[in-house]
């Protein structure tokens, strides 16, 4: 080994040696706030959860009051308010999809490897940082999105109160989701390492693939289609989850060993592969 390589090895080394993992997320931290699409995302995220829960929670209390209207049936009012949630999930799944390959796409990765040499250690970090922001986010979403539609509905006498069995855990789901749905989007990113593919890759996986698993025939596609994705994911969002799904917090617990499960090929792969 040359003199510059020998001092390149120890000078690396003795970045490792005296990192901490909490650096790391500081940095990752540091990068999320001053990306200017990121606030972009997260806010888009908002707006559209929000706004299309709000829509049809006016919806269903303007059909409601009139008398020539069709019959609704029961109205699931945690639901109702809560119909942005498809695009709030694809939003931050693209979200955590940009959040890596925006480093690949800059080269700006071979300087975070430079600054980390411990791959596990970037995508630990990463993870945390999207993970904690997404749910942050997510939770004042659904929350907001309850508040508002509720008070839509309340005057068609049709609204629920937060106390009411399965109401709160829905709401804390559906936030838990959301984050969710952005590690999966993260994960998806860390593998194909490209944005279009990348995005195309996580709406397929969290919207397409939970749909043609219920194409499955008998039992056996039944039982398959309940661990796809968003498909065990959404139990946890429902106030009165599908009978014939997972209980709603495996049915969470699941969706999220899909998302850390491309967590760690991703790292795997980061590890054998150039940046």
């Amino acid at each position: 080994m040359t003199a510059t390589g020998s001092r390149s090895a120890i000078r690396k080394d003795a970045t490792a040696h005296h990192q901490s993992l909490w650096d790391v997320v500081a940095s990752e931290w540091l990068k999320l706030r001053t990306i200017r699409s990121t606030w972009w995302t997260l806010g888009t995220a908002v707006v559209l959860t929000v706004g299309f829960g709000v829509l049809l929670s006016a919806t269903t209390a303007v059909i409601s009051s009139s008398p020539d209207g069709p019959d609704l049936g029961p109205v699931d009012a945690v639901s109702t308010s809560l119909a942005g949630m498809l695009f709030g999930e694809v939003t931050l799944a693209v979200f955590g999809v940009l959040f890596i390959t925006s480093e690949y796409s800059t080269g700006g990765i071979r300087t975070t490897l430079v600054a980390v040499p411990r791959r596990s250690w970037v995508v630990m970090s990463k993870a945390v940082v999207v993970g904690v922001a997404t749910v942050v986010v997510g939770a004042v979403a659904v929350f907001v999105s309850f508040i508002a539609g509720q008070a839509l509905l309340s005057t068609q006498g049709l609204s629920v109160g937060i106390g009411e069995p399965g109401v709160l855990r829905a709401l804390v789901g559906s936030a838990l989701y959301l984050g969710a749905a952005a590690l999966f989007g993260l994960g998806v990113g860390l593998v194909v390492r490209n944005t279009g593919g990348g995005i195309t890759a996580a709406i397929v996986g969290l919207i397409i693939l939970p749909s043609l698993g219920a194409l499955l025939p008998g039992r056996v596609g039944d039982t398959v289609a309940q661990f796809i994705t968003s498909n065990a994911g959404r139990q946890v969002t429902f106030v009165e989850p599908a009978a014939n799904g997972l209980a709603p917090w495996v049915g969470y617990a699941v969706f999220l060993a899909w998302g850390v499960a491309l967590l760690v090929v991703g790292t795997i792969l980061l590890r054998r592969r150039d940046a």
